[in-house]
């Protein structure tokens, strides 16, 4: 599970380059030390066929924000908007999708619409006991990327 968490953190990174924000790509994973995220945006990726589980990366608001505004040409955002959650998603299903397409033909996924979430103390299961979790420094603050994967 590991390497596929550095998949996913390496695609989360190459999306995030070629939107012209520089990015660190870690080198360690955990398990976290509690289910509960330290940011208070989430999005949530499903990820079905070998790989069935959730990707998950979470930010605080103001990464968010920043990265929105980048992704709209360096515009100033003021708040968690409309457009500003869709762009967030639209993110996120690139980085998704980028990993599982490294991770062919090796292994087959499909990955499921984003949904994103905000709130204070969000719980991250992604739906399966063991969860690892990876956290990226980025130009525009730091993010988090947890998986879960069911194992046979």
């Amino acid at each position: 599970m590991k390497a596929q968490l550095q998949t996913f953190a390496r695609g989360t990174a190459d999306v995030l380059t070629m939107m012209g924000v520089s990015a660190t790509l870690p080198n360690d994973s955990a398990v976290p030390d509690s289910f509960f995220s330290r940011y208070e945006l989430a999005i949530i990726i499903g990820l079905t066929r070998d790989l069935r589980g959730a990707v998950v990366i979470t930010m605080a608001t103001g990464t968010a924000l920043a990265l929105a505004g980048q992704m709209m040409g360096g515009m100033v955002l003021p708040e968690l908007d409309d457009m500003v959650k869709s762009a967030l998603c639209e993110f996120a299903n690139m980085a998704a999708g980028t990993a599982v397409t490294a991770l062919a033909p090796a292994l087959t996924a499909d990955i499921t619409p984003p949904t994103l979430i905000t709130g204070q103390k969000l719980a991250i299961m992604a739906g399966q006991e063991t969860i690892l979790l990876t956290e990226m420094e980025t130009s525009l603050g730091k993010m988090e990327i947890h998986l879960g994967l069911e194992t046979a």
